[in-house]
């Protein structure tokens, strides 16, 4: 559609001007569903994750200002009223308010300050609003929506195939996914379940496109979509997108066989091709024994099963003590640690790294609260409601578009309970919320007075600036920080120092750049034998724990400095150091009860202070966690010496 304005309010300086803003809207629609996915960085350290979101920002951003600029140049606002309005009204003001009460508000604005996953309260606004914008850019318009769908299934099959190379070790970035078994590709998502989630909501899509599509090639195309799809899915081995994608297949054959006859014999013969793509894989793979395991260990409550059900377990006891609004978004790294117990501590081997529960009604209950959880709910709910009432008017092509959204819906919601959202993938699903909902094509025209164009124009500035500059500032830093790490594994110190410190002072938010520098700094220390190295890495520490007092490893880097330099210091300095140091692992701990190296190390300066008894309280801790600890026996020997000293000592 095509706007023309001459000399009315919003025209451009009365000229005759002709913009197809609708058009540039869908552009960025399709750019999110194409780009997003396969968008890396290899000169960040992130390469995947970060990148991923600060293109989403940008990219939802661009189409907030766009459609600003086409508000203000019409007069007036074209609304597409849903069943969602007030619940999604709801959700923004209940996570703007626990934003606001968070814990670390600063935390939960910017994003995790030792993840690069990045779901601050900016990607989540970004994600609603482009709901907003999928409903109404698409409303009433199902070639607009298929358009986009095939957008979606051609990407992820372009994905599929790069996995596939990949788990043959036909891989252009080399990426160490660290833990991660290297026959389970990560396709350009970064982590193999991640994948997983992606594929399991684009299969029903797949199906769908094949049943509705008339030509036999195209068929045939999509045919080739879903098989493909279904071997990069197989080669994840990430057992809840399994789950997810039978479940979503299931639905959509079951939907399209009963109630749409003339779709049975060809959705059969694809579902006979599905199952033999299945066994391809499993042919193909030479991981057998993996993908036993895989399915073995799923049923059995050991191991990774053992350690989410602990996990999910603590996660719910911090959302009990905080019901109403959470602890606040991105915050469950630096506050989950207080709430681990010795069984899981045990089971993980050592200290325990996780910035989300992998089950996201969990995430959040913890992070936004049980109100918060509700209205999720309530959105999520209605809009299920009006798809399953939107089904009953709708027959043919139309119907079976609907129920694959829905099933692809179906595959996220199931996919986030054994994982969570991310910036790679949840921007898809809501979406696809908003393609749910477009189908109420009840239209409210809204005129906008020239005040209220003028603050609409200085908000779109404002948010172009904000964006822009987050993006620029986050992939700036993270670069720096990867050549500062590659700086560091050539024994060049100086250069990687510089570069983290460069890094934290374009990203002051997040601690990994921070902790760097300690490393860094330290080991400059002992080179030059000049301690103004880490005397400036505690100058960093400090400020950035006065932005985030919940991480223990500020914590632990600070007493680390500080006990470091007491090789060096005189008989007076040397306890101030102790004490500093002493100061600094108890706030660790304090942050982290089961924290086993602030245990140890604490338990250390407490030795090298003479108090054995209270040394033995943090040594023994550590034995019941760890009885396989070598430090632990060599500090158990130095205190039972003491001990026995000071017994000595007594007697006489």
């Amino acid at each position: 559609m095509r706007y023309f304005f001459t000399g009315k309010p919003g025209s451009i300086g009365g000229a005759r001007s002709k913009i197809n803003f609708d058009m540039a809207i869908r552009l960025c629609l399709v750019l999110i569903v194409t780009a997003l996915p396969l968008f890396v960085l290899p000169q960040t350290y992130s390469v995947f994750d970060l990148p991923k979101a600060m293109l989403f920002i940008v990219l939802t951003s661009l189409i907030l200002c766009t459609w600003i600029i086409k508000i203000t140049q019409e007069g007036h606002i074209k609304w597409c009223r849903s069943p969602l309005d007030i619940p999604t009204v709801t959700m923004i003001a209940i996570v703007t308010i626990s934003t606001i009460l968070s814990v670390n508000p600063i935390t939960s604005l910017t994003g995790s300050s030792l993840s690069d996953r990045n779901e601050s309260f900016l990607v989540f606004l970004s994600y609603i609003f482009l709901f907003v914008a999928a409903n109404q850019f698409t409303a009433g318009n199902s070639k607009r929506k298929q358009h986009l769908l095939k957008f979606f299934v051609t990407t992820a099959s372009a994905i599929s195939i790069y996995a596939v190379l990949q788990h043959f070790g036909i891989d252009y970035f080399q990426y160490d996914v660290s833990g991660i078994d290297t026959k389970r590709p990560p396709g350009t998502l970064g982590q193999p379940a991640y994948l997983g989630m992606y594929l399991a909501m684009v299969l029903p899509i797949s199906i769908t496109l094949f049943s509705i599509e008339r030509r036999r090639l195209d068929r045939i195309i999509y045919a080739l979509s879903a098989i493909v799809v279904v071997i990069a899915l197989v080669l994840t081995y990430t057992r809840g997108s399994w789950l997810a994608a039978i479940m979503a297949v299931a639905i959509v054959i079951s939907y399209s066989t009963l109630k749409q006859s003339k779709y049975r014999v060809r959705l059969l013969v694809l579902v006979a091709c599905i199952f033999f793509a299945v066994l391809l894989a499993v042919v193909l793979s030479d991981s057998l024994n993996l993908l036993s395991e895989r399915v073995e260990s799923a049923l059995e409550l050991k191991g990774s099963v053992a350690q989410r059900l602990g996990i999910w377990n603590s996660t719910l006891n911090l959302a009990k003590e905080r019901p109403l609004l959470g602890w606040g978004i991105e915050t469950f790294e630096d506050i989950h640690p207080k709430a681990e117990t010795r069984p899981l501590v045990r089971l993980e081997g050592g200290p325990i790294r996780a910035d989300r529960p992998h089950n996201q009604i969990l995430y959040l209950s913890y992070s936004i609260g049980f109100i918060g959880l509700l209205t999720y709910l309530w959105v999520i709910i209605t809009a299920f409601l009006f798809g399953l009432k939107a089904l009953k008017n709708l027959d043919g092509n139309d119907s079976l578009m609907l129920i694959g959204i829905m099933s692809a819906l179906v595959s996220c919601i199931v996919s986030e309970q054994f994982l969570f959202s991310l910036a790679a993938v949840t921007p898809i699903f809501w979406l696809m919320v908003g393609l749910l909902v477009s189908n109420a094509s009840r239209f409210q025209v809204v005129n906008i007075s020239h005040l209220k164009a003028q603050v609409l124009r200085c908000s779109m500035v404002a948010i172009a600036f904000i964006s822009l500059a987050m993006a620029a500032a986050f992939i700036t830093a993270d670069v720096l920080y990867e050549r500062g790490n590659k700086s560091f594994d050539s024994n060049d110190l100086i250069s990687a120092f510089n570069n983290y410190e460069l890094a934290s002072k374009i990203n002051p938010w997040q601690a990994s750049y921070t902790i760097a520098i300690a490393k860094t700094a330290d080991l400059l220390s002992w080179q030059d034998s000049n301690f103004s190295w880490s005397n400036t890495a505690i100058s960093y520490l400090n400020q950035a724990i006065s932005r985030n007092p919940y991480n223990r490893d500020l914590y632990m880097a600070v007493g680390n400095l500080y006990f470091s330099q007491s090789a060096f210091k005189s008989e007076t300095d040397l306890r101030a150091n102790y004490k500093k140091s002493e100061s600094a692992y108890r706030k660790a701990i304090k942050a982290s009860p089961l924290f086993i190296p602030a245990h140890l190390q604490l338990a250390q300066v407490l030795l090298l202070q003479g108090k054995p008894g209270e040394a033995m309280s943090h040594i023994n801790l550590v034995k019941s966690l760890q009885p396989e600890n070598e430090d632990v026996l060599n500090l158990i020997s130095e205190a039972h010496k003491q001990l026995k000293n000071k017994e000595a000592r007594g007697k006489r």
